[in-house]
């Protein structure tokens, strides 16, 4: 990384963007389990339009170092280690132990049939998480092809760098593209969430972040602190805008520009960046390490967190808070107060899991490691 504290091997203004595009993936979730996509009115469309781009936030992080000191072999490595590997072990306790609760209230092991097993391993085959209550599994599901196909996109990285005006004309065409694509309500790119048709917005994005990080130092001014928020704000409204428009004009499932794929989502992440940039730059410096350290559970909150308000749901607890937020503050204040009330209540509630699960991961490590210097010293 170009960037480093003495305290922390991370870079703690990317972490604060992390972490801001982890809540508002949660922020996405929890608003459509109680309010679905929220276009009918504009309150509900403008909210829906700023929690629309945790994705694209993601997808310009795999940007930032993906390429530096690029080697297929470790990408591959850590993919398998730090995606596979959780993705794997989420989908089997899911599939044979937290669906039978959540589905059936039975809190034991699942003996399934195998038509179940028949349907997953299609669902695998065609590249598609067919475990229930695991939807948001497409974006690992795509992030691994992107990794398998990473030095294709090395290389064109590598090809844009040759010249700074080359970059400067791929940021505009793929702009003009993506505009291109929102103009035609997703009919000329018919982008999605699945293997190829994520890919190549996917991919777009990541090289907008390799760019975003290389000329991260010339975006970092406490002048941009406020800009970038206004930009943010703004155009989100303009989304919000064409969302009822389109929403009016056309049909109720005319909602492509609130995805991650859009020009205005790219435009939203990037202002985003620049926000976090900025301000972990200028201000957040002395809390380095606490920032890195609570980023570091981004990956498992994303992992876990459907499950959790899968929890929540069953119990009614986002109900009753969502009544709750409405019947204390009028229209959007009241939409707003739920939101935060519930990313922080299902965050802190994934955190919780992923340190317990991380404690114990360490006392099974120990432990193994143990029996096995002992097996070692007795031979």
């Amino acid at each position: 990384m170009s960037i480093q504290t003495k305290k922390s091997k991370r870079d703690s203004s990317v972490e604060v963007y992390r972490m801001v595009g982890c809540l508002i993936v949660v922020a996405l979730h929890a608003w459509t389990c109680i309010f679905g996509t929220g276009i009918r009115n504009i309150s509900g469309a403008y909210i829906s339009s700023c929690l629309a781009d945790g994705v694209a936030i993601f997808w310009l992080i795999a940007g930032f170092f993906l390429y530096r000191n690029f080697s297929y072999r470790r990408v591959l490595k850590r993919t398998l280690k730090t995606i596979i590997v959780p993705m794997f072990i989420v989908s089997f306790l899911s599939f044979f132990l937290i669906n039978n609760y959540l589905l059936n209230d039975v809190f034991s092991v699942q003996i399934h049939k195998k038509e179940d097993f028949a349907i997953l391993a299609r669902g695998v085959l065609g590249w598609n998480n067919a475990i229930n209550g695991l939807g948001h599994f497409w974006y690992l599901y795509v992030y691994i092809l992107v990794m398998i196909l990473s030095p294709v996109i090395y290389a064109f990285i590598s090809y844009l760098e040759e010249s700074k005006q080359r970059e400067i004309h791929f940021c505009i065409i793929s702009l003009l593209l993506l505009v291109w694509n929102d103009c035609s309500n997703n009919q000329f790119g018919m982008f999605g969430h699945h293997a190829f048709a994520a890919l190549f917005p996917a991919a777009i994005e990541i090289v907008w972040g390799h760019l975003i990080y290389k000329y991260k130092e010339k975006i970092v001014k406490k002048s941009y602190i406020v800009l970038s928020l206004v930009a943010f704000l703004f155009v989100n409204g303009i989304r919000m805008l064409i969302q009822l428009s389109r929403y009016n004009t056309i049909d109720d499932s005319a909602c492509n520009i609130l995805y991650w794929y859009s020009s205005i989502g790219v435009i939203s992440a990037s202002m985003m960046a620049i926000f976090c940039f900025s301000l972990a730059s200028n201000y957040l410096r002395k809390w380095d390490r606490a920032l890195c350290k609570v980023a570091s559970y981004s990956f498992g909150i994303y992992l876990i967190h459907p499950i959790v308000i899968s929890f929540l749901e069953k119990f009614t607890i986002l109900d009753q808070l969502a009544e709750l937020t409405l019947r204390l503050f009028p229209h959007i204040t009241g939409k707003l107060a739920y939101v935060m009330s519930a990313t922080l209540i299902v965050t802190i509630s994934s955190i919780i899991v992923c340190a317990v699960g991380t404690f114990g991961k360490n006392m099974l490590d120990n432990g193994c490691g143990f029996f096995i210097r002992r097996f070692r010293t007795k031979i």
